[in-house]
């Protein structure tokens, strides 16, 4: 019997690398090629969550925005109402009045402090007049009204900011 037979892993060590030399080669080439496709995944993965959670923090606060830009409008409506409707009528008319301390009211849910108490310092007024019993009491509601608006347009206008504010937050983190 041949020691070393012409297909021996010994003869082939002559003509290049063994058997054993190239299955380690590849099992590295495969477990690098592995490691890097679950490192691009890991990494597509973690860019992936990141964008969702950002477009989802957008999204939040665009509904927050288009919620509050929808309750102020039925308020400054009701209330271009209640006051359209003054001047054709004796005394303060109750519907358009009942439909803005309504509105005046709902805005709270959505609006932060500073334009809540506007709405509400509203809604008094119109309450007001709509008890008034004479002439005087209900101009003196009327003007209490007009009164009782003051900042609302500064602190819409600083509300809509908080809006902006908040989504550049959104992309940061």
């Amino acid at each position: 019997m041949e020691k070393n037979p012409a297909n021996a892993p010994e003869t082939r060590k002559k003509d290049g690398y063994s058997a054993g030399a190239i299955s380690l080669f590849v099992a590295a080439m495969t477990t690098v090629g592995v490691l890097l496709g679950a490192g691009v995944t890991a990494y597509a993965t973690v860019v992936s969550t990141q964008k969702n959670r950002e477009e989802s923090c957008l999204k939040r606060v665009d509904d927050r925005e288009m919620l509050t830009r929808k309750r102020a409008e039925v308020l400054l409506g009701s209330m271009g109402s209640f006051l359209g409707s003054l001047g054709s009528l004796s005394g303060i008319p109750k519907e358009p009045g009942r439909l803005v301390m309504q509105s005046a009211f709902e805005l709270t849910a959505y609006a932060p402090l500073e334009l809540n108490l506007v709405a509400l310092k509203i809604s008094t007024s119109v309450y007001l007049g709509l008890m008034a019993r004479t002439q005087e009491e209900q101009e003196m509601a009327i003007q209490a009204a007009s009164e009782s608006f003051k900042g609302w347009n500064d602190n819409y206008i600083k509300l809509m900011a908080s809006f902006d504010n908040e989504r550049m937050k959104c992309a940061q983190h």
